[in-house]
């Protein structure tokens, strides 16, 4: 074991020779508190013991803790992403001509571009490789050029503003967020054996920060367009219905259902329920390329997929269905029946009811982030409950309860990545399968 010459302090310089792959942060000194302003009004009328409402409900983040990542890979005042198209040219002339993509520049083939920058790269950026041809073909110049810099393949091509470091992070203050809604609510008191409360909600929340990550560096799509974060928050939820009750059953001493020998035994029985019917959560359709930032971590996770199709063309391709090999979200015709992915390989014609396809290279994807939600839920739970007084102390108490007493499924619906085998397919739910449970108390 080589012992580590003993140095104090070490430079960002020092660091990155260790390791490539060498972050560094700070907290911007003038970071304030975030804080929330809150606001509502409603009004309320009470009609035949029954209390009316109806509420605006609103806040606004300000100031959220957001990193900023002064050190994105830069791919376009180098002059690389004109070769990097380029060599994705040049590979698709040679894929034509010859079967086999090749980015190099070929002078036999019509239209074959030479490259100067990947020229001044180590082994001519190794046009050769595997995973090099890969990233070209799939048009992923922020990736490639973030390998090229980690792997010390860079040669004279700078893709960082410091190059002694991989990220430079600086957490600020700058996210926020809007909730707006209408809340509709109706309580009714217990007259003739039966009380409930049911509401409904109409809301919207937008936020510039997803809030998903494990840490508050979050980091953005593109540093230079941070509008592009804007969008639903994923716990917005537009529509929400639900609703308790509870209902005293007229059996017993004073009901016109009763027998006297056994009133004891038939009155004093309640029934309850806990209702809840709202819509699905938000998710989104992409593609995860880096075709303009590094695609390691979560730098690329929310680029998404192109399409030419309209908002109400999508509305009947998204959407849930259940098939013959089970719940799907995608349109079976919009999925690539070969392989299951929302899209051909490079290079490959469009298949029959193609409608989604990866961004080109430096560009980002065209479709919202988290436009689409997930199928309704609905869950109820129920519950039968007496209690028999046994003395002024004393009593028992019986119950019988269940949850998700329809047996209802509820579907989980995540993010949709076109290039996954698995696209469009729900393999999940998150409501438990129906449980019913029986219950006796003795209080004293």
């Amino acid at each position: 074991i080589v012992r580590p010459a003993y140095q104090v302090p070490l430079t960002l310089a020092d660091n990155y020779a260790n390791d490539p792959l060498n972050t560094v942060g700070m907290i911007n000194p003038g970071l304030n508190t975030p804080y929330v302003q809150q606001y509502s009004f409603g009004l309320q009328h009470e009609f035949l013991d029954t209390v009316f409402e109806a509420r605006y409900v609103g806040n606004h983040s300000v100031g959220g803790l957001r990193a900023f990542d002064y050190n994105q890979v830069n791919i376009q005042q180098n002059g690389f992403l004109t070769d990097f198209i380029n060599a994705e040219n040049n590979g698709n002339l040679a894929l034509a001509g010859t079967g086999t993509f090749n980015p190099a520049y070929n002078a036999s083939l019509p239209g074959s571009q030479p490259l100067p920058v990947f020229g001044k790269l180590a082994s001519g950026g190794m046009l050769n490789n595997g995973t090099v041809r890969n990233l070209i073909q799939t048009g992923q110049a922020g990736a490639l050029a973030a390998t090229y810099q980690e792997d010390g393949l860079n040669g004279s091509v700078n893709f960082f503003a410091n190059p002694n470091t991989l990220g430079a992070d600086m957490l600020n203050n700058y996210s926020n967020s809007t909730y707006n809604s209408l809340q509709l609510e109706a309580r009714h008191r217990a007259t003739a054996g039966l009380e409930f409360t049911a509401n409904y909600t109409f809301a919207k929340v937008l936020s510039d920060a997803a809030g998903d990550s494990q840490s508050r560096i979050e980091q953005f799509l593109d540093i230079n367009n941070p509008g592009l974060e804007r969008a639903r928050a994923n716990f917005d939820l537009r529509h929400a219905i639900k609703g308790t009750a509870v209902y005293y059953l007229p059996f017993g001493k004073g009901h016109r259902l009763h027998y006297g020998p056994l009133n004891e035994v038939m009155e004093g029985w309640s029934l309850g329920g806990i209702m809840g019917w709202q819509s699905g959560a938000p998710f989104s359709i992409l593609s995860g390329y880096g075709t303009l930032n590094r695609a390691d971590g979560s730098r690329s996770y929310y680029n998404t997929a192109d399409t030419a199709l309209t908002g109400s063309q999508l509305n009947n391709i998204v959407q849930f269905q259940m098939t013959g090999n089970g719940p799907y979200m995608i349109s079976q015709s919009a999925i690539n029946q070969s392989d299951g992915t929302g899209t051909n390989s490079p290079g490959e014609a469009l298949y029959n009811g193609e409608v989604f396809s990866n961004p080109g290279a430096g560009g980002l994807g065209t479709l919202q982030r988290r436009m689409f939600s997930g199928p309704w839920s609905f869950d109820l739970d129920m519950s039968l409950q007496r209690k028999f007084r046994i003395t002024e102390r004393q009593s028992i108490e019986l119950r019988m309860e269940g949850t998700n007493i329809l047996n209802h499924p509820t579907f989980y619906v995540g993010d949709q990545n076109i290039n996954s085998t698995t696209f469009g397919v729900i393999g999940s739910t998150f409501n438990p399968p129906r449980v019913m449970q029986f219950a006796a108390r003795y209080q004293f």
